[in-house]
């Protein structure tokens, strides 16, 4: 469970995008370097995480927003959001990180609907925005399996399961079905058994894949490195997420030297702290917490089995080999601000 290349495919911002109309020109937030990531999985469990992402449909600079959406005059969304789930990233402001699935316009075409009321969380006219669509059980396995899995012979026994996050503390589960008897083909759900459209399954790249795997194997996912920051809500106790950002992420640079993400830190210990779970085989985990001594003042990235401060700097544990990890949230919900390797700036 590794990422084993990342190749640089274009690296002038010209060269990528999906442009609506009178779109105007892509941010400073989308890098233009596209290119594909290996994953491989062994049998288990397997945390995997999308880390390149589809191309923007649009960028731009908003326009407007209100408690039921985002605006920009320039563009007619309703020649983008024509049936398929998008997801909308705000890049900078009050609001940068935020993102948003979204599947329709506003009162007017230059509106896109929002679930929540964004200007409350701080984002404004003048915020750099880009629209890209979700990733799906059929974009990232293929309709047809492409990417091999192992199928279910007449049954989710024995198949490798690909388990998404419901937002509730459980998860979705499918797997890829096979009749040996009449030769039918289809993506199912593990519990109830029930065909599904594979298109119509969104995974969002803040939620990681749990691959319940049969043997070991490998996909490949291809597409937009996402340079601006990524705001990850933390609900139950055990969050399953995606790194977001494929090469020289580390714990420093993704939640920041003095915990800038916002990680609920221990105090004088991990109880009651956010960690930071990194798969590392089997029923194996590197850990780690924010540490705040409530008397002395200390405060420093700390390994929850040892209680010891963590390498600093160039040498803070990768992410680059977690494209999937996970958040256990030690109280209540919050909002967890990652941000991607300062080099991303300059590609």
């Amino acid at each position: 469970m590794k990422a084993t290349s990342l190749k640089t495919a274009a690296i002038m911002a010209a060269s990528v995008g999906l442009f609506a109309g009178s779109a105007t020109a892509q941010n400073s937030a989308t890098s233009g370097v596209v290119g594909y990531e290996t994953l491989d999985y062994v049998a288990g469990f397997n945390y995997l995480g999308l880390r390149l992402h589809s191309n923007p449909a649009v960028s731009g600079a908003l326009t407007g927003a209100d408690a039921n959406g985002v605006s920009d005059s320039a563009v007619d969304f309703s020649t983008i959001l024509t049936g398929e789930t998008f997801i909308l990233e705000i890049e900078d402001g009050a609001g940068a990180g935020i993102i948003q699935e979204v599947t329709t316009t506003g009162d007017d075409v230059n509106e896109i609907a929002t679930q929540i009321d964004l200007a409350a969380e701080g984002v404004a006219a003048g915020d750099k925005y880009t629209l890209r669509a979700a990733a799906t059980l059929e974009s990232v396995f293929g309709a047809a399996n492409e990417a091999g899995l192992a199928p279910g012979q007449g049954g989710s026994a024995g198949s490798t399961q690909v388990w998404l996050p419901d937002g509730a503390g459980g998860f979705d589960q499918y797997y890829y079905f096979v009749d040996p008897f009449f030769g039918t083909e289809e993506w199912r759900t593990v519990v109830g058994d029930t065909a599904v459209t594979p298109a119509d399954v969104n995974i969002v790249y803040t939620d990681a894949i749990v691959l319940n795997a049969a043997g070991a194997g490998s996909i490949v996912v291809t597409g937009d490195l996402k340079t601006s920051p990524t705001s990850i809500a933390l609900t139950s106790s055990f969050n399953y997420v995606g790194s977001v950002y494929p090469v020289g992420a580390t714990i420093e640079s993704t939640f920041g030297a003095a915990n800038e993400a916002g990680l609920t830190p221990g105090q004088g210990g991990s109880a009651g702290s956010d960690q930071i779970w990194i798969h590392q085989g089997g029923p194996d985990f590197d850990r780690y917490f924010y540490f705040v001594d409530p008397f002395f003042g200390t405060e420093e990235w700390r390994d929850v089995a040892t209680n010891a401060a963590i390498p600093t700097g160039e040498n803070s544990p990768s992410l680059d080999a977690a494209s999937g990890y996970i958040l256990l949230n030690g109280g209540e919900f919050n909002n967890v601000d990652t941000t991607a390797p300062g080099f991303y700036e300059d590609l």
